[in-house]
């Protein structure tokens, strides 16, 4: 991605007039949203407590980082679904998480001790320097004048009107959630464009992404006006704040203190080729300071980025919480956080992204927990809060099918042993029960089953576009849990059926295949089969969009030629791709639901492999 034209603070052609540059990147292609799969992560990068839209899995190594073994594998997952589908991502963090940071300010020179310093006629001289901000202070780290490095100054206040000791004025703060970014660090050097600084972004040794020929220019709004601070990613690297307020009212003589009662000192080049000098200048509207400046004020060198962690989610003993872990997927389902009010939550802010209309169609979603590590209460904390949240997608028409992972069930027959670690009863549940040895990601282990469905599913529904069921020979799956695999009978997978139980098999040239994609409904209802639900979760979504376009007319409009589009938009192309061969539309014109500007449609369908029809009533509000 090249991003050298991202600039942030001014070209200043005259008062009040800038010139912003932004950059372009190069889009990340997004994939059909049919195949939308929500992943709640753990790593030690990225931006954190968010849905970071990923559509690749290189894209996914560089926002979080390799996936790590001793973290919840749904970052796994997540890296195989987004060959051929969107990832949507969630890092959580705790509350208590901290970011790395590094930042650089205005500060006033100050002596040994800890007296402003005046020139010849009485006025402080401000300098810029760079160190690590904190909620109340600057501790200078890089500064031209040595006698100032290491000092901890209070954060300045722009409308103070005398200075009763030296103080800072941050302009720029770059900064990163977790300990990735304590061994990253900056590197500017002189770029071609004089007045631009090239910008290196290091991780120990090696350079991980460049910017070149920057400018430190105000960011604005959507409609034009100068924000106070705002944000910028670097490629999903780290963040980037620039306190425009502070930059304005030091540079254009605008703080308390009258303009003459301070002078900037800084290290000033006219050109590439001449060498710096120590220049004062007094502040007014028309003075700016080229980035050049800023450069030689640190003179090249590498500055640090320091003090990220992950909060609770790693314990004293550098060991991974999955207890915390499983209340942070809790909350972010249910908007829990210590903003709402619960003194006990580890979000500190709620999560509403999930429901937001940003990304509003989630097909799967994918537990992360694990039957080695999770404790049983933590597994059924996370599974209980994302079958609601599937369930409240499914009545929205959004989504959704969650896929889940359960304890291995050794004797299939054993109802008291299915019963003791088997408690889903949904048909928006498709829960997995064996472990399978394998290898993903270089690593090779015995993995949950739903690993190699990550892997293997989003290929053979998206890769390949096909509508069929998962299910590979129906009468050649077996159960990888059982110490002598062997084939079931029909009468004997008819059982398991009832019992509600997923079985694969592991074939080297075809992957993983579950027994019929059988959902953990034990009842004889037809939504008993994933790929029945999989396409009713479409047809509901595409129905939603079709009709909303109707909603603010229900009373007038011709809903038989409503119903029509229904069937020849919707339906017949699931006809002619063989995967249903009746279906018919029924539009509720109930006066009850019209005053409630809610439309129910019944839509009854044969699904070519099935004996019976079923109907599903869709609520369109």
């Amino acid at each position: 991605m090249n991003l050298a034209d991202l600039a942030f603070v001014p070209f200043h052609v005259a008062p009040g007039v800038y010139i912003r540059v932004v950059a372009e990147p190069l889009p990340n292609v997004a994939h059909p949203n049919k195949y939308n799969a929500l992943f709640f992560i753990a790593a030690d990068k990225g931006p954190a407590n968010e849905i970071v839209f990923i559509t690749n899995p290189q894209q996914f190594i560089d926002t979080f980082g390799a996936p790590k073994l001793e973290y919840p594998w749904s970052a796994i997952y997540a890296y195989y679904w987004s060959h051929y589908a969107n990832a949507l991502c969630i890092r959580l963090l705790p509350y208590d998480a901290k970011e790395s940071n590094l930042a650089i300010a205005f500060i006033v020179k100050s002596d040994a001790t800890n007296t402003p310093i005046t020139d010849a006629n009485g006025r402080y001289i401000f300098t810029l320097a760079a160190g690590y901000l904190s909620a109340s202070s600057f501790i200078v780290q890089y500064c031209y004048d040595s006698t100032q490095i290491g000092k901890e100054l209070p954060l300045g206040d722009i409308m103070a009107t005398s200075l009763t000791g030296p103080v800072a004025f941050d302009i720029i703060k770059f900064s990163g959630d977790g300990p990735y970014y304590n061994n990253m660090s900056l590197h500017f050097t002189p770029a071609s464009q004089f007045g631009n600084v090239n910008l290196y972004v290091r991780y120990n040794d090696s350079t991980i992404y460049t910017l070149t020929n920057v400018s430190f220019e105000p960011n604005y709004d959507m409609i034009g006006i100068s924000t106070q601070l705002s944000t910028e990613r670097l490629s999903n690297i780290l963040k980037y704040n620039f306190n425009e307020l502070n930059y304005g009212a030091v540079l254009n003589g605008m703080l308390g203190i009258s303009a003459t009662s301070y002078v900037i000192e800084y290290m000033h080049r006219p050109d590439n080729l001449t060498p710096t000098s120590l220049t004062t200048a007094t502040p007014s509207n028309s003075l700016t300071l080229s980035s050049l400046d800023i450069i030689y004020t640190v003179n090249n060198s590498i500055l640090q980025l320091s003090g990220g962690t992950n909060g609770s989610l790693v314990t004293a003993n550098g060991k991974f919480n999955y207890r915390v872990f499983a209340q942070l997927v809790k909350e972010a389902v249910y908007g829990i956080s210590r903003l709402t009010g619960s003194s006990s939550a580890y979000l500190a802010e709620p999560i509403y992204a999930l429901l937001d209309e940003t990304y509003p169609f989630v097909k799967y979603v994918f537990d992360p927990t694990d039957y080695g590590r999770f404790a049983v209460n933590d597994i059924q904390t996370v599974q209980s809060a994302l079958h609601d949240y599937v369930l409240s997608k499914w009545f929205v028409n959004t989504g959704a099918l969650l896929i889940a992972n359960v304890a291995p069930i050794y004797n299939p027959f054993n109802r008291t042993e299915i019963a003791s670690k088997q408690f889903f009863n949904s048909y928006l549940v498709v829960a997995y029960g064996s472990e399978i040895d394998g290898l993903l990601y270089g690593y090779r282990q015995k993995w949950p089953q739903i690993a190699f469905v990550a892997r293997d599913l989003v290929k053979l529904r998206a890769g390949n576009y096909s509508p069929l069921p998962f299910a590979g020979v129906l009468n050649a799956t077996h159960s990888n849990a059982i110490s002598l695999p062997r084939k079931y009978t029909i009468a004997e997978r008819d059982q398991l059926v009832l019992y509600g139980i997923n079985y694969a098999i592991h074939d080297a040239d075809y992957g993983i295949y579950t027994d019929l994609d059988r959902t953990t409904v034990a009842t004889a209802t037809m939504l008993r089969w994933m790929y029945v639900v999989e396409d009713l979760i479409d047809v509901k979504y595409e129905v939603q969009k079709l009709l909303k376009q109707y909603l603010h007319q229900l009373e007038t409009f011709d809903w038989d030629s409503v119903a029509n589009q229904i069937k020849q938009v919707i339906l017949k192309p699931r006809q002619q791709q063989g995967l249903i061969t009746e279906y018919d539309v029924v539009i509720v014109k109930d006066e009850t639901y019209i005053n409630q500007n809610v439309l129910p449609v019944i839509i009854r369908v044969k699904y070519a492999r099935e004996i019976e029809r079923i109907a599903v009533t869709i609520y369109v509000q």
